[in-house]
């Protein structure tokens, strides 16, 4: 039980009550997204904003998101056309590439801010040859 409340506070960082707030509206904004398709993780998002601190805010959606969308997809295998996961994959696979390669460029040759070392992987600018 003890394991269970640390895993739940993350070692005392947030109150109990934050963290079954966490829980209950992450099971409802998934609910929301289920039935109506749109909103639940902006809800969701807006909510954590108030409970948690800034720099885990992303994270922690990212994994509640990953989460709560890989139940939906386990639930719904059935329904998947599995011959367009393929295509729809490989798409993806190259727009990620053709994304990091423009961005990787643009840093370089444009000399833009610090900002795009974040969306380009971990680029540094400063160690350009």
């Amino acid at each position: 039980m003890e394991l269970l409340y640390s895993w739940l506070t993350a070692n005392d960082a947030m109150s109990m009550s934050s963290s079954v707030v966490l829980v209950v509206t992450s099971f409802f904004t998934s609910m929301m997204t289920a039935t109506l398709g749109i909103g639940g993780g902006v809800l969701l998002l807006a909510v954590m904003a108030g409970t948690m601190p800034v720099s885990a805010l992303i994270p922690v959606h990212g994994l509640v998101q990953l989460g709560s969308n890989g139940n939906r997809a386990l639930m719904m295998a059935r329904h998947i056309d599995w011959s367009m996961l393929k295509y729809f994959s490989l798409g993806a696979i190259v727009g990620a590439f053709l994304l990091w390669f423009s961005c990787r460029w643009l840093l370089y040759n444009l000399r833009l801010p610090h900002l795009f070392y974040f969306w380009c992987g971990g680029v540094n600018p400063k160690h350009k040859k």
